[in-house]
């Protein structure tokens, strides 16, 4: 999905479903387009005919002969794709537009993936349940030996994607890529994380209250687990039902020494092709 991708490039990349090569705009900064006239990202790949939708592997499996190759025939191969480039817009978006947006995605999803840098400056990646507060932010538990959490003690550095995996293709994309820092809860941080963590997910409140054999059980092992607090301070949002196809929103999110936080839009970027 197009929620991985993480902005302009200075070499050409390859764009999944089709040929075209993604690199950044040369010259001035473009006029700005209207929205409603901009095509989803899956549209700046070239459409596949119905006989040719084969997926890698698949051919030899299916019965009937494989489609002559028009090349072989004489006639001239198909034009590969063209160039897509990463344009910035001069269209900034309120902090209610935004914030509309995170709590949407944040609100319909559950399961997140955790970049965390392992010895050797190597990525390393993990799934995890989450929890999140109005000020953004999350809240995931773990186990304390496991590889990101000790990734984590030795680096803060942390990023985070959410996004819905049953998307299809064709659609109107949404999806969050969070930059920040993550450690391990403390003091009066862990009965903060315990309880939006409880609220978000019933079964945990019930095995940490129950009293059968299986849920005390349940329970112990839970509490030999760990909650970890990320924040993050840069985000970027694909919601292409929010603020048109192809278009990439990236917001600071500034902390004040009160608990109040706001949220400032950066950087408005459009794939165009």
């Amino acid at each position: 999905m197009a929620a991985g991708a993480c902005g302009p490039r200075s070499h050409p990349t390859r764009i999944l479903g089709g040929p075209r090569r993604l690199r950044p705009a040369a010259g001035s900064r473009p006029r700005d387009e209207p929205l409603a006239a901009q095509v989803s990202i899956r549209e700046l790949s070239p459409r596949l005919s119905g006989r040719n939708r084969v997926g890698l592997g698949e051919r030899g499996r299916r019965g009937g002969r494989r489609p002559a190759d028009r090349h072989a025939r004489g006639e001239s191969p198909p034009p590969h794709g063209g160039i897509v480039t990463v344009r910035r817009l001069d269209k900034p978006f309120s902090e209610e537009r935004i914030r509309r947006s995170i709590s949407r995605i944040l609100r319909e999803n559950a399961l997140c993936s955790i970049s965390t840098v392992a010895p050797g400056h190597r990525p390393h990646i993990n799934t995890a349940y989450f929890c999140y507060t109005s000020d953004l932010v999350l809240y995931f538990l773990s186990d304390p030996d496991s590889r990101h959490c000790r990734n984590l003690e030795r680096s803060p550095s942390l990023a985070m994607t959410v996004f819905r995996s049953v998307q299809e293709w064709g659609g109107q994309d949404r999806g969050l890529q969070l930059f920040g820092t993550g450690a391990r809860t403390s003091g009066r941080a862990v009965a903060d994380a315990e309880r939006t963590y409880a609220a978000r997910f019933a079964p945990y409140a019930k095995w940490m209250k129950g009293m059968s054999r299986a849920e005390r059980r349940q329970a112990a092992l839970l509490r030999s687990y760990a909650f970890y607090r990320f924040l993050p301070d840069r985000i970027k949002i694909l919601d292409e039902a929010e603020f048109g196809g192809a278009i990439f929103v990236t917001a600071l999110i500034v902390r004040g020494r009160r608990g109040n936080t706001a949220i400032r839009w950066s950087v408005t970027e459009r794939l165009s092709p």
